[in-house]
């Protein structure tokens, strides 16, 4: 992709500036700083849809609608997914037996990879797309909620998006090949397979000899995850339209986050 965002002017985001001053002086590990950030904007995310009333959107007759998750494979910047293993190193192993089950299937045909019998395996640390896709995005065309415009927009939106991707971003400062651009929990998880198996000296050779779609190599990108909204130019457009043609979601939940 040729049009990427700059990393956000976070200096006057008050989302920001309060995890700042609340947890700088705990840690001068500047890589542990920006990384648990993102359990931060998760978490302001969660608050902000429960003021909002959106806590329960995606409810549908009592029961979790998961079409999105069986419509299309997310793409998750390395960040939360190093997060994501980084907070339940007890868990990866299985999750990497889910990858490589489901790494056989055609990526194109997707079929969803954690959420199973009605719940996400890693929730509540669902990934910011998760939460973007169903409260910040109209979403496409099978979406139910696909332009009923109940998505939220404004300053506080912005502010802690922006605080989102400018964790990402300083963590591939740090280490550009830890965490820069986005990938597909499955590739990923098949890589750190890959990664802990000595018999084989190529990520291709490795995936000729499980039987694994070649195709999902095709699924990891070297871009910026501060393309967009929910990663491609046009989500960022419609993003940055709806923040500039709106102001403040309200005083009362920005107040709420920050207790």
């Amino acid at each position: 992709m040729k049009d990427i965002r700059e990393t956000p002017n976070i200096k006057n985001n008050e989302i920001y500036s309060f995890y700042e001053k609340k947890y700088r002086g705990q840690t001068d590990d500047d890589e542990i700083f920006y990384l648990s950030g993102i359990n931060y904007v998760y978490n302001c995310l969660d608050k902000l849809f429960e003021d909002s009333g959106l806590k329960d959107k995606c409810n549908i007759d009592g029961k979790l609608c998961k079409l999105c998750c069986q419509k299309q494979e997310a793409h998750v910047s390395k960040a939360e997914l190093e997060f994501l293993i980084q907070s339940h190193p007890d868990k990866i192993m299985g999750w990497i037996d889910l990858a490589m089950e489901h790494g056989k299937k055609d990526p194109n045909k997707c079929g969803d990879l954690f959420f199973v019998e009605n719940q996400c395996r890693i929730y509540p640390k669902r990934f910011f797309i998760c939460r973007a896709y169903m409260n910040l995005f109209n979403g496409e065309s099978y979406c139910p909620r696909h332009d009923n415009d109940e998505i939220l927009t404004g300053n506080v939106v912005n502010n802690i998006t922006d605080t989102f991707y400018y964790f990402i971003d300083k963590l591939s400062e740090i280490n550009k090949d830890k965490y820069f651009g986005q990938i597909t929990p499955t590739l990923f998880f098949i890589q750190k397979s890959y990664k802990n198996n000595d018999h084989f000296s190529s990520l291709k050779q490795f995936v000729k000899s499980h039987s694994i779609n070649k195709k999902w190599i095709k699924t990891s990108y070297k871009v910026n995850y501060s393309v967009g909204l929910l990663g491609t130019v046009e989500y960022s457009k419609e993003y940055r339209k709806n923040v500039e043609n709106s102001g403040l979601i309200s005083g009362k939940s920005l107040l709420k986050i920050k207790k």
